[in-house]
């Protein structure tokens, strides 16, 4: 026993990082939050070189990948989310398209060698706000807000109604990407269905 904390204490004499990134998790925790790996937060410290490394240290104070996985499917099918979450840029302005949303059906599917989420996506309520042109020359337009939930969905055009259900699909399924890298999975692609 005396060893075995010889040892871990000597490797984290050696290895701030690794140290490092244990705390954050830890404190992540006392918080009430589940650790993840924050890349953002890799790069401003300038360890963008050593992702790979923090990220098996990830996966070792987690207790495995599939642990991982399990906690990745939880998060997902447990939650309802909202468009304020999204941590990338939108196309939109933040006032042009808020919605929430619930995912169903969440599955991992095996293609080949790469694995993939599948989800069905249930638009509890929102709304997108898009500028239609009416004037001769283009010079005047108004904005419309249309309803975008699945039980109220009130686009009326199917092609704007089909732009729209495109644009969403890859907004969300961009999310799930980047909460499976957060969570230490190694996911590449997602796939949605939004229900109608």
């Amino acid at each position: 026993m005396k060893e075995l904390i010889r040892k871990i204490l000597k490797e984290e004499k050696m290895n701030p990082i690794k140290k490092f990134f244990f705390d954050h998790w830890d404190e992540m925790r006392e918080h009430g939050e589940y650790p993840t790996i924050d890349y953002s937060l890799i790069g401003k410290l300038g360890f963008r070189k050593r992702a790979i490394e923090i990220h098996d240290y990830y996966i070792e104070y987690i207790g495995g990948e599939k642990v991982g996985d399990e906690n990745l499917m939880n998060f997902l099918t447990s939650e309802t989310f909202d468009s304020d979450d999204f941590s990338f840029k939108k196309e939109w302005n933040d006032e042009n398209l808020k919605f929430t949303f619930n995912l169903n059906n969440v599955q991992i599917v095996k293609n080949g060698d790469d694995r993939e989420i599948e989800a069905d996506v249930d638009i509890l309520e929102g709304y997108i706000i898009l500028t239609q042109y009416v004037g001769e020359f283009y010079d005047d337009h108004e904005e419309i807000r249309y309803d975008i939930s699945r039980k109220g969905n009130d686009i009326d055009d199917m092609s704007t109604y089909y732009d729209v259900m495109e644009d969403l699909k890859i907004l969300i399924q961009s999310f799930i990407i980047d909460l499976a890298i957060k969570y230490g999975t190694e996911y590449v692609n997602a796939e949605v269905e939004i229900l109608k």
